[in-house]
């Protein structure tokens, strides 16, 4: 997936808007005027709506980091410990052989 580049979408918001100003000065371009501002508030939309995704997004991937490095340093990590002085090796080796978990 290709982000989007700010500053290409600034430019080419600037060259519609500049196209849409030349066009309302010429009676037989103003579809083409009406078509470079509709281009315009579409681009802005859709560009406001991926910066709210990316700001979710963040939002999104620092809580699943938050819950990862719980989960895997007070819990998993602790109970491994737990486990491996409560198990004897063997015990402790079968442990990590069926789930992949090592200390």
């Amino acid at each position: 997936m290709k982000r989007v580049d700010k500053i290409a979408h600034r430019k080419i918001v600037s060259s519609l808007v500049q196209m849409e100003q030349y066009f309302a000065l010429d009676e037989h371009h103003s579809n083409d005027a009406d078509n470079a501002r509709k281009m315009i508030a579409d681009l802005e939309e859709a560009f406001n709506v991926y910066q709210q995704y990316l700001r979710e997004l963040e939002w999104q991937i620092s809580a699943y980091d938050e819950l990862y490095q719980q989960a895997r340093i007070k819990f998993v990590g602790y109970k491994l410990k737990e486990l491996k002085r409560n198990l004897t090796k063997e015990e402790f080796k079968n442990f990590q052989d069926s789930f992949g978990y090592s200390l």
